[in-house]
């Protein structure tokens, strides 16, 4: 405690510091008290917790995020017009699944929210609603994909874990699919699709988890088609 400046000053390992006056103290675990401690850097001068705001660049943030961090989504709106491809090691959290929107609003047909390409990568997601905006006129209404997981490669080691999640009108809400993808593995719980045209495909999942899922309004709910013997999925409460 700085006695001549009435703030406590917090050390992070002795790389990095904080200050925090009375004031701050009064606004523990909400956002402000997170954007305060977001200014911690490690020794490479990187931050490991992230917020976004309404209004920030959400796509860019996300890319640039350094592996091991999280990324923590305030409640809003927060809209983007082209995939996030996100970095392998890091986390999405959104601070309210009804509040905290990720509004995907693209202008050609054919994409999706979430994309990776041939990368080893985990990558985990939770607690916020992920929707397709079709509103502009003559924007695409189809072929669209909330996580779309289909070109990870077929030696790289993939792993996606999704919870807490809302998904809304897209064509698929989550998909992955194809002989070649042996080493993707797939845990998801407690998620929500509605109006999809798909709540899910699935194909060529290494091992996979699927716990507490809902299709709600959906043309079809959740679609498996398993190839190969060493396609291992466990089910509980679908």
């Amino acid at each position: 405690y700085d006695s001549n400046n009435s703030r406590w000053v917090i050390t992070a390992a002795g790389i990095d510091s904080i200050y925090l006056d009375n004031t701050d103290l009064e606004f523990v675990n909400n956002d402000r008290w997170l954007k305060r401690l977001a200014g911690f850097k490690d020794s490479a001068g990187n931050k490991h917790t992230i917020y976004v705001e309404a209004g920030d660049d959400i796509k860019s943030i996300i890319e640039a995020a350094p592996a091991g961090s999280k990324v923590y989504i305030l409640s809003g709106t927060h809209t983007f017009t082209d995939t996030i491809n996100p970095p392998d090691g890091i986390e999405i959290e959104g601070e309210n699944k009804h509040k905290t929107i990720l509004n995907f609003k693209p202008s050609v047909n054919n994409k999706a929210a979430f994309g990776w390409s041939a990368v080893d990568c985990l990558f985990k997601a939770h607690n916020f609603t992920l929707q397709y905006d079709d509103s502009v006129a003559g924007s695409p209404t189809w072929g669209a994909y909330g996580f779309d997981i289909r070109n990870v490669g077929s030696t790289k080691l993939f792993t996606v874990q999704l919870e807490g999640l809302i998904i809304i009108d897209f064509h698929s809400g989550m998909y992955w699919a194809g002989n070649k993808y042996w080493y993707t593995s797939m845990f998801l719980r407690n998620i929500l699709c509605k109006d999809c045209s798909y709540a899910g495909f699935y194909g060529g999942g290494y091992h996979s988890l699927f716990t507490s899922l809902t299709a709600r309004s959906c043309g079809i709910g959740f679609y498996f088609s398993n190839q190969y013997a060493t396609t291992v999925n466990n089910f509980e409460t679908i």
